[in-house]
């Protein structure tokens, strides 16, 4: 899943080294900065989770309520994630800022999977005392 995430991020960094479009107008809804890199951040997490999840979820309704949650539409958010593109320097910034959040999280979510006890190992220890 790391991997995927910088992978991705990877890309986008390179999409963004290509463009430099500093006359690009801002769009008529466009999503404020910090608001575009928390939805920017939970678009990534929910894609991760898309991908992980082996099991039928239904993919158009949570991505709804991701953009109903931050009171905004996808189209808004494309529009505003392609002006920000066009800043080139300052995109760098919101990206780093957004991967940094990621690796923080994926931490988190590591370290929680550390400390959850691991029924198999438990029964198997369980067992070896009773032998």
């Amino acid at each position: 899943m790391k991997k995927k995430l910088i992978f991705l991020l990877t890309i986008l960094l390179l999409n963004i080294a290509c463009e430099d479009n500093t006359d690009v107008d801002p769009p008529e809804n466009l999503i404020d900065e910090a608001t575009y890199i928390d939805l920017y951040v939970e678009l990534h997490l929910f894609n991760a989770l898309v991908e992980a999840v082996d099991s039928v979820i239904n993919q158009d309704s949570l991505k709804f309520k991701l953009f109903e949650k931050y009171a905004t539409k996808e189209s808004d958010f494309r529009a505003s994630h392609s002006y920000y593109q066009s800043q080139t320097q300052t995109q760098q910034v919101r990206l780093d800022t957004a991967s940094a959040r990621l690796s923080r999280t994926l931490e988190a979510i590591n370290q929680t999977q550390s400390l959850t006890p691991n029924p198999l190992k438990r029964n198997n220890q369980a067992s070896r005392l009773m032998n």
